[in-house]
């Protein structure tokens, strides 16, 4: 990436390097246990409906769970994946090779019901979560995912589609996701360990991992979704350049942010840049 970990010290002096956290090797592919960490969801479908759905990741050995988390105004309801009427809510990862899917989309207990013309359906109230499991040996890996669904009024007069678009950055064997990954042509974002302390903390000097975000010279808007007992810093933003970028700017803005806290999960990031928003879900571990 255009920023490296050094220059970043230099130009932020705020935060420290990751230490190593490996995980064992599973012996054959298993869905790891639900993650209880609490999440701050994304609005994805605003208006009558609205839905709130909130990704993360969990690495256990060679499998990876992606869990999508929706909540569901009330009043309203998502049709559950047997349902025999409705738009049923669908998973889409662009997985590459060696990553391969552990079993279907799982869902909890839908709500059994009886719907137009006596076809049975099965519904989801309030918050629900759907799980994928991913059988992924190898590294770290980029996945494009589309969470879709259809929210209708629970008198199934009116309906609506709804779609939460991210980049997921699957955590290698270690729980981490180190390197820069590419969201659009000069856009990428990276996890980044540095030394120093926070300009300006009162804090003790401690590990501060970095979330940098390089663009082109217009200065990116970056909100942080940070896991449960996790904070997020300030941004610092800096201008950068290097001619050593590979896929990344060679030149433009960057943003720093700190991330303070002890425990791990899946970190949101949010980003406007030149009038588009992506969403990026890396792991995290302090």
């Amino acid at each position: 990436m255009a920023v490296h970990a050094q220059q970043l010290a230099i130009a932020i002096a705020a935060m420290v390097a990751l230490t190593g956290c490996a995980t064992e090797r599973a012996a054959s592919p298993a869905p790891p246990p639900p993650s209880t960490a609490s999440r701050a969801p994304w609005p994805s479908a605003p208006g009558p409906g609205g839905v709130d759905v909130a990704w993360s990741l969990v690495r256990a050995g060679d499998v990876v769970r992606v869990e999508v988390r929706a909540t569901i105004e009330p009043g309203w309801h998502l049709y559950g994946l047997t349902s025999e009427y409705g738009v049923r809510p669908s998973l889409e990862l662009d997985l590459e090779h060696p990553a391969v899917f552990v079993g279907p989309l799982v869902e909890p207990p839908a709500v059994a019901e009886l719907a137009l013309d006596e076809l049975p359906i099965t519904a989801h109230r309030g918050e629900v979560a759907f799980v994928q499991s991913i059988f992924a040996p190898g590294g770290a890996a980029r996945v494009p995912a589309r969470f879709r669904w259809q929210v209708c009024n629970d008198a199934d007069t009116y309906c609506a589609p709804g779609v939460s678009e991210v980049t997921l950055i699957l955590p290698g064997p270690d729980g981490r996701a180190s390197g820069a990954w590419e969201l659009a042509p000069g856009l990428t974002v990276e996890l980044v360990p540095t030394r120093g302390v926070w300009s300006g903390s009162r804090d003790t000097p401690s590990a501060y991992p970095s979330i940098v975000v390089a663009s082109g010279h217009e200065e990116p808007k970056v909100e942080v979704s940070p896991p449960s007992g996790v904070s997020a810093r300030e941004p610092i933003f800096y201008e950068f350049s290097d001619d050593d970028a590979g896929p990344a700017p060679a030149e433009g803005v960057a943003v720093g942010i700190g991330l303070v806290g002890p425990t791990g999960g899946s970190l949101t990031v949010r980003i406007t840049h030149l009038g588009a928003t992506r969403t990026v879900v890396l792991p995290f571990a302090p």
